[in-house]
């Protein structure tokens, strides 16, 4: 995944919210199907003071399953 991040690509608003929606389901639908399968996701977070961790993972845990959540 990290060989095929763009780095400092930016998206526009109207963009984001354009493709929003199939990029919740598709997080969702990733995470159903992974949960039968046994495969553990991690997800790290890291970044500056006041860089939107926290926001990020609150969105997070309003989209996916929280069945199986676990946050540290």
């Amino acid at each position: 995944m990290f060989e095929a991040a763009e780095l400092g690509r930016k998206v526009s608003k109207s963009e984001y919210a354009t493709q929003l929606p199939d990029l919740r389901s598709g997080l969702l639908a990733a995470q159903v199907a992974l949960r039968p399968a046994g495969v553990p996701v991690i997800l790290v977070f890291s970044g500056a003071d006041g860089a939107g961790k926290s926001e990020t993972v609150q969105r997070l845990h309003e989209w996916l399953d929280p069945r199986g959540l676990e946050t540290n």
